[in-house]
């Protein structure tokens, strides 16, 4: 019964002897080690030790009890396939997985549960890429599994260790509280298909009221990643903040932006870097673009195919080639150097692609998996301070993260195809641009091409 979710251990005549667990399952907020919620599994060891398995994706656990009922510990994870995982710039003890929140100790290298952040059977909704603005801690919606983009974008407020919905846009069907009769009722003959729409938390109740809800002829496709200032885009509508309410909800306005022409050989969304440049990447085309903020094409650079499966047909590996992108997973600016603006796009070939702002491939982080040199995840050491410049990550690593450290400006990765392992980046101070004049004759384009 949903009022239970716990342990029943009975006599052999039926008498209720006493139960394991406390009722009412999980949760949302701070992490009650001592609750269930669904278990499918129990078996007792040689030690006398009680064990449970519960079939909740969020988390995935088995948990240990002595036989009259007393917590041992718990076992988490892993992550979905294709790992996952964002470590909160602003506050490096956190890292964030769907709904779950974690408190990392550094020093000791351990990690624990601390937060249900959003209801386990709502999971894949919740808000897990953290932005802290004007003293509030925002955790927002994130393209999830190397897709092309966010049907919905979605903005929560971070309240006692829970989500609060607060302002939500994007393609009305794939969003849930729009399916709730009392919204449905009140469209007439419009469907949801058929609507975009922009909804702000008005009254701050954390609910979308259709009053509070703006709806209109579907024009928009899938959103990028949100950007610090909360801004998202959607094609050519950018969604920025023009207000905050007395309790934190941010107040959107549509824009239209100059986005760019098309170019051949590039389909893909755009998104709108810090500096005002555009970038798109090629996907299911064979160019990544950057424009000006005026729609000017600046730079192209060839692409062998994103994602999944272009790898089959291409070339031998070169350090330059560029192949199986999947997203932009990290952008920020560098702590030093000349790089200055970048942002950080992973592959399925294991390689994470360094890109600065005006469109230059500048690095990697991990090595191509048909790099000679490279040394897969699986590689049985891993103890803490390994130099890790030859790992690649394994195919269909769809998920990861990449942040600077807002106290010290270190960078870190989080990476990994089933689990979420944090890995520091360093270097990234250390890029030179070089400049001058290099006169190119057709002998050296010749040269070039042998």
């Amino acid at each position: 019964a949903p009022e239970r979710r716990n342990i029943r251990v009975y006599r052999p005549d039926g008498t209720l002897l006493r139960t394991i667990g406390e009722p009412g399952g999980y949760q949302v907020g701070p992490w009650n080690p001592n609750r269930l919620h669904s278990v499918t599994g129990l078996a007792v060891d040689g030690e006398g030790k009680l064990w449970a398995a519960d079939s909740t994706y969020w988390p995935k656990r088995v948990s240990v009890w002595t036989r009259e009922g007393k917590f041992l510990r718990e076992y988490l994870g892993p992550t979905e396939y294709g790992g996952g995982g964002m470590l909160d710039p602003w506050d490096r003890t956190r890292l964030l997985y769907g709904p779950l929140e974690f408190n990392l100790d550094w020093k000791a290298g351990t990690s624990t549960l601390k937060s249900l952040t959003w209801p386990p059977e709502d999971g894949w909704a919740a808000g897990d890429h953290p932005i802290h603005l004007n003293d509030r801690v925002y955790f927002v919606s994130r393209i999830q599994a190397a897709g092309n983009g966010m049907p919905v974008a979605i903005v929560y407020l971070y309240e006692n260790q829970r989500l609060r919905p607060a302002a939500a846009m994007g393609a009305a069907e794939q969003w849930r509280p729009l399916h709730r009769p009392e919204i449905r009722n009140r469209l007439g003959k419009r469907t949801l298909p058929s609507l975009q729409f922009l909804w702000t938390d008005a009254n701050e109740d954390g609910v979308a009221q259709f009053e509070e809800i703006v709806f209109e002829d579907r024009q928009i496709g899938p959103f990028t990643r949100f950007r610090d200032d909360l801004s998202v885009q959607a094609g050519p509508w950018r969604f920025v903040v023009t207000k905050f309410l007395p309790g934190g909800v941010p107040v959107y306005e549509k824009q239209r932006t100059a986005l760019p022409p098309p170019v051949a050989g590039n389909s893909g969304a755009y998104y709108q870097l810090g500096n005002g440049n555009f970038y798109s990447m090629a996907t299911g085309g064979t160019v990544d673009t950057w424009h000006a903020p005026d729609g000017t094409l600046l730079w192209t650079y060839p692409s062998l195919g994103s994602g999944v499966g272009p790898n089959r047909s291409a070339p031998p590996y070169h350090p330059a080639q560029l192949l199986c992108e999947f997203g932009i997973i990290g952008h920020d600016t560098a702590p030093g150097g000349d790089l200055g603006e970048f942002f950080v796009i992973h592959s399925n070939l294991g390689q994470w692609y360094v890109w600065s702002a005006d469109g230059m491939l500048a690095g990697r982080i991990f090595r191509d998996n048909r790099d000679p040199k490279r040394v897969f995840w699986q590689m049985p050491e891993h103890g803490r301070g390994m130099v890790l410049d030859d790992l690649s990550q394994l195919e269909e690593t769809f998920n990861g993260c990449f942040v600077r450290m807002r106290d010290d400006n270190r960078c870190y990765v989080v990476a990994g195809k089933a689990e979420a392992s944090i890995v520091e980046v360093l270097g990234l101070d250390a890029f030179r641009r070089h400049r001058g004049v290099a006169e190119v004759k057709p002998d050296d384009l010749r040269q070039a091409e042998e």
